[in-house]
C-alpha cells in the first residue's frame, strides 16, 4: 500500500472518529444541558486533600480527650470551670 493511500484511509477514519465524537457530545449536551456547568463547578471546588477536618481533639486539664461536650458542660456548671484545650497539653 502506498503512503498516500494509507494516509487517505487513516485520515478518513480519523475524521469519522472525530465526527462521531462531536455528534456524541452534541447528543449528550441536548440530553443533559446543565452537565457542562455542573462539571465546571465541581472542578472549581475540587480539593486534592479532601474536606477539612475538625482539628485537634479537645482535652481537659488532665489531658484526657473529651468525648462528650454535654458532660463537660455540666461539670463546668457544677465546679465553676474546667479549661478545655486543643491538641497537646503541657505537662
Amino acid at each position: 500500500m502506498m503512503m498516500g493511500a494509507f494516509m487517505e484511509v487513516y485520515g478518513s477514519n480519523a475524521l469519522r472518529t472525530l465526527v462521531s465524537r462531536v455528534e456524541w457530545q452534541l447528543m449528550t449536551n441536548e440530553r443533559y444541558p446543565l452537565r457542562p456547568w455542573r462539571e465546571a463547578r465541581e472542578a472549581a471546588n475540587y480539593n486534592p486533600w479532601g474536606r477539612g477536618g475538625a482539628g485537634a481533639p479537645m482535652k481537659d486539664n488532665q489531658g484526657n480527650v473529651v468525648t462528650s461536650l454535654m458532660n463537660m458542660r455540666q461539670a463546668n456548671n457544677q465546679v465553676g470551670g474546667c479549661r478545655l484545650t486543643r491538641g497537646l497539653t503541657p505537662g
